[in-house]
């Protein structure tokens, strides 16, 4: 799927800069069948793609297909407001998501690590929010 970009290379890459901590997972969006089986209808909504291992994400439980819905409760969720969220935070800061598992809400809580572009695998080539195709979850 198409990845978003916020706090990894991707930011560079797109001569963006990058937010002061990092997530570290892999966003897309979900596709119409998987928005219609959750009944997202419109709702804004990222398709975690991957997760890197030893990263806030992995460490807060977040899995690959995870659905985020709601970032820090503003009730959207997106790569743009998802980057204006993390562009505040810093290291040690918790991070607050709603995503769908299944047909379940569930309630994840990350503690954020600060922005190292070596974790990230920066030479990697084109990923972003912090994945790299052999560091990824299955």
């Amino acid at each position: 799927g198409t990845a978003l970009t916020c706090g990894t290379e991707g930011d560079a890459q797109l001569g963006g800069d990058h937010p002061p901590v990092m997530l570290g997972i892999m966003l897309g969006e979900p596709g119409p069948a998987l928005r219609y089986h959750l009944g997202l209808k419109d709702h804004d909504a990222i398709l975690v793609e991957g997760v890197t291992r030893g990263l806030a994400a992995d460490r807060a439980g977040l899995k690959t297909y995870d659905v985020i819905v709601s970032v820090d409760g503003s009730g959207e969720a997106n790569g743009d407001v998802l980057h204006k969220v993390l562009s505040k935070k810093s290291a040690g800061d918790e991070l607050r998501l709603i995503v769908m598992r299944g047909c379940d809400k569930v309630r994840v809580t990350a503690e954020l690590d600060e922005y190292n572009a070596g974790k990230l695998g920066q030479s990697k080539g084109n990923v972003r929010f912090g994945v790299t195709p052999d560091a990824v979850q299955d």
